[in-house]
């Protein structure tokens, strides 16, 4: 898949959408399950794990939820 995303490189954290995860090919795996955030404009479930990206032939881990 290609696409552009902004990449904030200060962040602890990236989100991408749990649609795009799906389109990337991205699936609970056995021993993950939906974890919830409370915020101040509600609840969000989220799934967080490392994921391998590569911006401009660089390749990295990063944070993902």
């Amino acid at each position: 898949m290609s696409t552009t995303m902004l990449v904030d490189s200060g962040a602890e954290l990236s989100l991408i959408s749990f649609k795009v995860g799906q389109d990337i090919g991205y699936a609970l795996a056995d021993a993950e399950s939906e974890l919830l955030a409370e915020t101040i404009g509600g609840r969000v479930e989220y799934v967080s794990r490392n994921v391998e990206m590569i911006i401009d032939e660089h390749s990295f881990i990063a944070a993902v939820a």
